[in-house]
């Protein structure tokens, strides 16, 4: 079986399973990633249709904005939660170079476990409601269309359960979804693990499963780079 970065596949896929996220450091230089994180799972292009999103500041947007090419802090949400399709099964980001001296650490924490404090009653709800979503405004800045979505915040795909979340971009339609934002929001604050990625670390994660943020920076020269994998087949 293929390794990354020198770590099993089947190693790496167990992480996955188990905690929904692996954090991989002193990748080497010549680490192929595009070839390596293809054995995970079909590669998935981004906005633009491109394989590689480069996650850096944009002048274009303003700093205090909730964007990926800000510099402030970014809410909890799951990727592409406002495309009608299933979303991207796992989220890679390496890094080209961290925020110095600190700041930029993305945070993680446990959709699956934030779902456990809804009744039973709620969860089937959350299943069965449409909801509307809505892009980043901010995306518009970077040339990006807006698009928007109306689904369920929960789904089923080949048996396995699919988390949509949002804090910002989640129309808050009624009291459940007012409920499903805030105390997401809460479950977050209370829960979350923060990892910071160093030159040469690789951060793969469950989107179906994790919600995922990040701390502010003052560093314009930190640089990820990010690749989105689907199911495997």
């Amino acid at each position: 079986m293929a390794d990354i970065a020198g770590i099993a596949l089947k190693q790496i896929l167990g992480s996955l399973e188990q905690h929904g996220y692996r954090h991989i450091e002193h990748v080497p230089d010549s680490f192929d990633y595009i070839s390596a994180l293809s054995a995970i799972g079909p590669l998935m292009t981004q906005y633009q249709g491109d394989l590689i999103r480069e996650v850096q500041p944009n002048p274009a947007v303003p700093d205090d904005a909730n964007s990926a090419a800000s510099t402030s802090a970014a809410t909890p949400h799951t990727e592409f939660y406002e495309f009608p399709d299933i979303p991207p099964r796992y989220v890679a980001l390496w890094c080209i170079r961290p925020a110095l001296p600190d700041g930029g650490a993305t945070t993680l924490a446990d959709g699956y476990r934030f779902l456990a404090e809804f009744t039973t009653d709620e969860r089937s709800r959350l299943f069965d409601e449409i909801r509307d979503w809505r892009s980043r405004p901010t995306l518009a800045a970077e040339g990006i269309a807006p698009t928007s979505c109306r689904t369920p915040a929960l789904v089923r795909h080949h048996g396995r359960l699919v988390m949509r979340f949002s804090t910002r971009d989640l129309h808050r339609d009624g009291e459940l979804t007012s409920a499903y934002i805030d105390r997401g929001q809460e479950f977050f604050n209370a829960h979350h693990i923060a990892v910071r990625l160093e030159q040469r670390s690789l951060l793969i994660w469950d989107n179906w499963r994790m919600i995922h943020a990040r701390t502010a920076f003052d560093d314009r020269r930190r640089h990820l780079r990010r690749i989105l994998i689907g199911e495997a087949a």
